[in-house]
């Protein structure tokens, strides 16, 4: 849960990049990763224990109460009321604002949100209208916790806060204080009082329900992402922070796009049916999410790239364009997630031998196929499958099996493979460097220059959240900055990888007890390259299994799960279309000529867009939507 609706699309965005990772003192204790002092020691956290028990039940109450108390409210209370009722509550808590600006001695600010509530209580109707930032007044929000923190008051250690969320000892004394300078306390009755502010608290959930359930959702451990996403923000609104004005270039790596890959309804991740199904020798079962399009003309089913789960904002998008284009939707898990693998393998599977991924995916699909068509028999027979990035590399491995004939092959009409990397070992080796930049920089200047970093992005965050509407904006940039975070966000998935994969059948690799999940077994799994996780676990998981076979090289397994070893009959086959862009930086050079050769007129090829970059612009969308339907108007 968050402290105040007003953080909570940026906080849910800055707990999408980082993970936070205190140490323990009964644990072994791994240095942090360069550049990552801040989220792998954000605050002392000498109650974890205590705050994770608090966390999980702050968990339950939002999935299992405040989301459907919101849903309702969503229901019966039109949009434009609840912005109002919200507008109308911000407007009360003036004095709060006011009495800290004067405290801290900003007096233009305090200037500032007086002028915003003169504004917003005549022309804006007591508050309901904010005609105040409509007229470009800009809005400052001041409490007691950011005062301490203006006089240098430290956060002293996180707390997390039964039913109010993630807060610190210096924050939880700010609470108390902010508590009386409410409008509403001062001019109505306890009782009166009492009902507006349960009213008002109970919107502000409405409106944010269905962000905090899709967060809680998908993160495997989201204690850690909430500690480190609550310090950052925190940390930039006590600094006040604003970009620098001499900032120096903003050329991002391309591949950021993807980030506005969004859907159109913020809860239409939540709006997708979730099953669960027993695979034969699994863990346990394998959730998977449908959006049915009634009197559908096919079904789609979508594989996200690495660590990517199935109600991400990147896959609700797709799911909610292919679904008023008439299709109904699957989606499942990345393969490299424990939501799949532990629901789709045995205990201890370790994920990245791809053919092994490819067999593993089949047999899900085809009892997520069957189940789906139980629940709507009408739905239409004709079936296609979407995947981007490891999902488009998982696609072509499941094509490669119907184009041999293999028995059992799930049959699909249309394998549509997006920014699949060719050399699989390559493209986790330029994941590795991206997460590495920060050891270029200097070492004196590495952690205050990743603080500034994050610093910059979640104030960007902050101001996309408090926008009613689009467009979304991205921070300013470098290229080395971009990449970091490109590879710090991979990295995060492969942490829960290993984590939930030793908790399954610990192999004895990990230094720390996985049953105990905690920081140091999180900075732990952060130190862990890709390359070590193939050299170090997957390699000795393979010849565990196979203990017989000759004993092989990283390289040699690497070349045998090269795209380019694929079947030859995959060439010629008529249902495989791929998108590529050159300047994906997980493509060697040639990589981009060899899918034109390999696959002929049926690669793509944009020059632009990096790794998935251009799948948030219309006419790539098109295009994708084109591929489609052509396979579903042949069948």
């Amino acid at each position: 849960m968050l402290p105040g609706g007003r953080v909570v699309r940026a906080f849910a965005g800055v707990c999408a990049l980082l993970m936070s990772v205190a140490f323990a003192d009964e644990c072994v204790e791994p240095a942090y990763p360069p550049g990552t002092l801040m989220y792998a020691e954000p605050l002392p956290d000498p109650l974890e224990g205590f705050n994770r028990g608090v966390h999980v039940f702050n968990k339950v109450l939002s999935q299992q109460v405040i989301y459907p108390i919101g849903t309702s409210v969503d229901f019966l209370v039109p949009d434009p009321l609840q912005r109002g009722l919200r507008n109308a509550g911000h407007n009360t808590l003036y004095p709060l604002r006011l009495v800290n600006t004067c405290l801290q001695g900003k007096w233009s600010q305090a200037w500032s949100e007086t002028k915003r509530f003169g504004v917003n209580t005549t022309v804006g109707v007591l508050g309901f209208r904010d005609q105040a930032t409509k007229w470009d007044m800009p809005r400052y929000d001041e409490d007691f916790g950011q005062t301490f923190g203006y006089y240098g008051l430290g956060p002293g250690f996180f707390l997390n806060l039964p039913f109010l969320g993630p807060s610190t000892g210096r924050d939880t004394v700010g609470l108390v204080l902010d508590y009386p300078f409410d409008l509403v306390k001062w001019i109505f009755s306890g009782g009166t009082a009492t009902a507006i502010n349960a009213t008002r608290t109970v919107n502000m959930f409405s409106m944010h329900s269905a962000t905090l359930r899709q967060f809680f959702d998908a993160q495997e451990d989201s204690y850690a992402v909430v500690r480190a996403g609550y310090t950052v923000y925190r940390e930039t609104q006590i600094a006040d922070y604003q970009p620098p004005a001499d900032f120096v270039g903003n050329d991002p790596d391309q591949s950021l796009g993807y980030v506005r890959l969004r859907p159109k309804r913020k809860d239409y991740a939540l709006q997708g049916y979730t099953r669960r199904v027993r695979i034969a020798g699994a863990v346990e079962k394998l959730p998977y999410t449908s959006w049915h399009c009634p009197q559908d003309r096919g079904v789609l089913v979508i594989l996200p790239g690495i660590g990517g789960h199935r109600l991400s904002a990147g896959v609700a998008a797709l799911a909610e364009q292919f679904v008023a284009d008439g299709w109904s939707v699957i989606a499942v898990s990345s393969s490299f997630t424990p939501d799949f693998f532990i629901g789709a393998a045995p205990a201890g599977y370790l994920p990245g031998n791809f053919r092994a991924d490819a067999s593993l995916l089949n047999d899900a699909l085809q009892t997520v196929l069957a189940d789906y068509r139980r629940r709507y028999p009408d739905s239409s027979s004709t079936q296609a499958l979407l995947g981007f990035s490891l999902g488009g590399l998982n696609a072509l491995y499941l094509a490669e099996r119907e184009a041999r004939g293999d028995v059992g092959t799930v049959a699909f009409a249309q394998y549509l493979a997006i920014n699949p990397p060719v050399d699989p070992l390559y493209a986790l080796q330029r994941v590795d460097e991206f997460f590495a930049i920060p050891s270029s920089w200097p070492a004196t200047e590495r952690e205050e220059r990743s603080r500034e970093l994050f610093h910059r992005v979640a104030a960007f965050l902050a101001f996309n959240g408090r926008q009613q509407r689009p467009p979304f904006r991205m921070p300013p940039l470098t290229l080395d900055e971009s990449r970091f975070l490109i590879g710090m966000n991979m990295r995060l998935a492969l942490v829960e990888t290993l984590i939930a994969s030793q908790q399954a059948a610990n192999a004895g690799v990990l230094r720390n007890d996985p049953d105990k999940r905690n920081s140091a077994l999180e900075v732990e799994a952060l130190s862990t390259s890709y390359e070590d996780y193939v050299r170090y676990y997957l390699l000795p998981y393979l010849a565990r299994r196979k203990p017989a076979a000759p004993t092989r090289s990283l390289e040699e397994i690497a070349a045998g799960l090269s795209l380019r070893s694929l079947d030859a009959r995959l060439r010629d086959f008529g249902k495989v279309a791929v998108f590529q862009n050159r300047n994906d930086f997980l493509l060697h050079d040639d990589d981009a000529a060899w899918y034109g050769e390999f696959f002929g007129d049926r690669a793509v090829l944009h020059p632009e867009g990096g790794h998935l970059g251009n799948m948030s612009r219309p006419d790539y969308q098109q295009a994708m939507r084109d591929v489609l339907d052509r396979a579903r108007q042949q069948q």
